[in-house]
């Protein structure tokens, strides 16, 4: 009996302007050399992205000899339509026996293109194809740039990319995710929408944990709390601090409806709006 290889595809698909996922995209997938049979066809879901589909592909071994010449991968047509994109063709998507692949897609938009369809076309690999010979360079070259980018000011994203799994992992999906939500469920999952919008369990989390990785054991080394900002901006002229968060108080309605719900409020919370009632409280009774 003859023996089938076959790898895997995935096609994600984004928009050009903004890099933001395309649900509802058609996606076709052909061979190269017969693009008019159609072998799938799927649909991409919120994250731009398709199901994971089964082609065929060459024996693995094409693959590991330099001495054999038959191409070791297979060559795939991949067509993409979406409402208010230009259609996208890339030929000659390569597939291994074994191996996964993902292969990215960007649509234009049609009010910014005035093309009727873009192609794209994978040449062959660069350890098939007949290429001419590398022009030698220096393996250590001078670095003028940093790497480093500082934007003139805030930005805050609309989709962030979330990898199911750990970095090193290629097979692992890429979700696009709106950044709102991201956070939202990012800061503490199992407690509520009113404990999560205090403004001091937002700092705690996003910042304080997650930017500089201050535990509970170094809170009190590093961060300061008062409710004076003269006083807290003096510290920053001084050197004594390096960071201001002003936040906004925490209201008597939000710790009304936190309590009740069996939560408890963050140490420092420091503030309150409006002022509660405080002092004594005498009642007269008549005789």
């Amino acid at each position: 009996m003859e023996t089938t290889y076959t790898g895997t595809l995935q096609i994600s698909v984004v928009s050009a302007l903004g890099m933001t996922p395309i649900p509802g995209a058609t996606v076709t997938v052909s061979y190269t050399g017969d693009p008019d049979s159609p072998l799938e066809t799927m649909t991409t879901d919120e994250s731009g992205q398709t199901p994971t589909i089964t082609l065929d592909a060459p024996p693995r071994e094409l693959s590991l000899s330099p001495d054999i010449t038959a191409q070791p991968y297979s060559e795939y047509n991949i067509q993409v339509t979406a409402e208010g994109f230009e259609p996208v063709l890339v030929s000659g998507s390569e597939i291994l026996a074994g191996e996964f692949s993902l292969q990215p897609i960007r649509m234009n938009p049609l009010n910014v293109t005035e093309e009727e369809e873009k192609v794209v076309v994978i040449p062959a690999h660069t350890l098939f194809g007949e290429y001419p010979p590398k022009i030698p360079e220096e393996e250590i070259k001078p670095m003028n740039e940093t790497g480093e980018i500082v934007l003139s000011r805030v930005v805050i994203p609309e989709y962030v990319i979330v990898h199911d799994g750990v970095p090193e992992d290629p097979t692992a999906r890429n979700y696009w995710v709106r950044y709102k939500d991201y956070i939202k469920n990012d800061v503490y999952p199992d407690m509520s929408k009113e404990y999560c919008n205090l403004d001091i369990v937002a700092l705690n989390k996003l910042i304080i944990d997650d930017v500089f990785h201050i535990d509970e054991e170094k809170y009190e080394d590093y961060v300061h709390s008062t409710r004076s900002y003269e006083s807290c901006y003096k510290d920053i002229q001084d050197g004594k601090y390096d960071i201001m968060f002003i936040m906004n108080p925490v209201r008597v309605e939000q710790i009304r409806n936190i309590t009740a719900m069996g939560e408890r409020l963050p140490e420092v919370t420091i503030s309150v709006f409006p002022k509660p009632s405080v002092g004594v409280i005498i009642n007269l009774k008549e005789d």
